[in-house]
């Protein structure tokens, strides 16, 4: 396949240049105006995706070598310090800081497109022997991809220095508004068609390996939208980065809740297999109400544990910035219900399990696994996604649960959900970093999330479980260590303490109430366990400043972070608590 053809494929109908970006006037009617392609793209996304695209294709990617001893081999593509400079640079230029106008995009950087089109009609793959030279688009189509990258430096954030600052971030949105990249394509920052390639800004570099998301600090080139798709959600709840004001960058305190405490074996419903040895199960909760059932007066009840909860954790450790609630903990209908009421504290963001969901009152209860994101304040943004894999209880997990009166462990049961689009929310948090949330299953199942999660790097990872005692032997740690090693995310595995209670009773395991799992970039585990009689514990986060480093050896700036567990408190109570202990059985409030 062809140079040309590629693009070509990428771009069916064109892309904005220089020429066709002063040509275009916004209108009514929403058409599009692009050019032909054999022009530099005038997107930095564009530029970005279609070098990105033909260096992993042709593998050429694969060959870079900064300053070392391999870069005497004929095809490697050997990048110098002063060539990581000159692209910095041009990236710079063309990126424009604090310039709202259209500049012409930067002498080098056409001069680089030139010599990079004038190859158009060679082919992508060449079967090379090791005393050949690199074709000659190789090292311009690797320069492209680098000065697009840097020109994306900030893109999606919130530093006024970097993206609001940006004419390419401005150009973004005037693609945007023009309908040149469609309003609600958020999961793709391109125009390149979303049905082969999408586009995002990145929060992490990976350390380690040799891979095409080595070579960028600030995009990411990630698979089609028909495999997966992630979506970009800029941070529009309440926060700030520092303390008083001054400077000093203040913790991410979260407040975690295990709940359900306990879950009861008729919790579980059963449906066989009339052929085989197989069933569905589903989950009827008994510790909340589904969202077509939910009563003021019952979440009342509800929303005096938590906000009693919230009081007791800042007596000790000051605000608390997030509520996290595991896999499954609630419905729908109390997920607003509590985000609503959550105005009137200090928290920013609250990361919750759902059992069910209900758009709109006209619209029927839906049950099923969902994770949901709201961003507490004024204009915040609330997001909801399903759950990619279903859940297989097998014969030993219903004896480690006691599940035996509702579950036949001579059966496997599968989890009754519809597994439809596929897709991840990437918000970004305090402006600078970025979050996501895993639910169970996904967290060991690479395809198709992980994918997104490695390309893009979060730096904070929820992983909502539904599961036994969070140990550093069992499989969440395990995977957790994979995402921390790449992209190099801090990872939060958290799960109810209702099977932990049921493994307890059963004997079959020494008692443990660890409810979570830490682990960071550093290469630590850490468990989390909440004693007896607490309800909640709060854990202490501090983001870690640190320069990362492409394949290429460029640097970003010292602008990558690292969130660290700084601390963990128990949150307790007092006994006459009123709704402590119907929750904590695992009864809502009232029923």
């Amino acid at each position: 396949m062809k140079i040309s053809e590629v693009v070509e494929s990428l771009f069916p109908n064109g892309y904005l240049d220089y020429d066709s970006f002063k040509a275009t006037r916004p209108k009514s009617d929403g058409e599009r105006t692009r050019r032909g392609r054999g022009n530099l793209p005038y997107l930095c996304t564009d530029l970005f995706a279609l070098a990105a695209v033909l260096l992993q294709r042709s593998g050429a990617y694969h060959h870079v070598a900064p300053e070392s001893k391999a870069a005497n081999v004929a095809r490697a593509l050997g990048v110098t310090k002063s060539m990581r400079a000159h692209w910095a640079t041009l990236g710079t230029e063309w990126r424009a800081d604090g310039k709202g106008r259209g500049q012409p995009p930067p002498t080098g950087l056409v001069e680089i497109w030139e010599r990079f089109w004038a190859c158009h009609e060679e082919s992508i793959y060449a079967s090379l022997s090791p005393s050949q030279t690199a074709p000659a688009w190789w090292h311009p189509a690797l320069a492209l991809m680098c000065i697009a990258d840097e020109a994306a430096r900030g893109m999606g954030f919130e530093p006024p220095e970097m993206a609001r600052a940006s004419f390419q971030a401005r150009l973004l949105e005037v693609a945007l508004q023009r309908q040149i990249i469609a309003d609600e394509a958020r999961f793709s920052f391109s125009t390149a068609d979303p049905d082969l390639v999408c586009v995002l800004p990145k929060s992490r570099t990976p350390m380690l390996g040799c891979t095409l998301r080595s070579l960028s600090h600030n995009l990411a080139l990630l698979p089609p939208r028909g495999l997966a798709r992630a979506y970009w959600l800029p941070s529009a709840g309440r926060h700030s980065v520092s303390e008083g004001g001054i400077g000093t960058p203040k913790p991410l305190n979260c407040l975690l809740v295990p709940m359900p405490f306990r879950i009861g074996a008729r919790d579980f419903g059963a449906v066989r297999s009339d052929e085989e040895r197989w069933g569905w199960f589903q989950l009827h909760p008994s510790w909340c109400p589904s969202s077509d059932r939910v009563t003021q007066e019952g979440f009342q009840g509800f929303w005096e544990f938590i906000h009693d909860l919230i009081q007791a954790a800042e007596n000790d450790v000051g605000q608390v910035h997030v509520l996290v609630f595991p896999e499954t903990a609630i419905s729908h209908a109390v997920f607003r219900l509590l985000t609503d009421r959550l105005r009137q504290t200090n928290v920013e963001l609250l990361v919750a399990g759902l059992f069910d969901i209900k758009r709109s009152e006209h619209e029927p209860c839906v049950h099923g696994n969902y994770a949901a994101l709201a961003a507490i304040g004024e204009n915040g943004l609330t997001s909801y996604r399903q759950k990619h894999h279903r859940w297989k209880l097998d014969r030993s997990q219903i004896r480690t649960y006691s599940l035996g009166s509702a579950l036949d462990p001579n059966f496997g049961w599968w989890e009754d959900l519809d597994i439809l689009s596929r897709s991840l929310d990437v918000y970004v948090l305090r402006g600078t970093s970025t979050a996501t949330t895993l639910i169970c299953e996904d967290l060991a199942r690479h395809d198709p999330c992980q994918e997104l999660v490695r390309g893009i790097g979060p730096n904070l990872v929820f992983a909502l479980l539904m599961d036994g005692p969070q140990l550093k032997a069992r499989w969440p740690a395990r995977y957790a260590t994979v995402l921390a090693e790449d992209p190099g995310s801090s990872v939060l595995s958290f799960t109810s303490l209702g099977l932990i209670e049921r493994s307890n009773a059963s004997g079959l395991q020494p008692i443990c109430r660890s409810v979570g799992l830490w682990r960071d970039d550093r290469g630590e585990t850490i468990e989390l366990s909440i004693p007896s009689g607490a309800q909640a514990l709060c854990l202490s986060l501090h983001s870690t400043d640190f320069e990362g480093h492409t394949l290429d050896g460029r640097g970003d700036g010292k602008v990558s972070e690292s969130w660290r567990l700084t601390g963990v408190q128990p949150v307790k109570l007092a006994n006459d608590s009123k709704h402590a202990n119907e929750i904590m059985n695992g009864r809502w409030p009232g029923s």
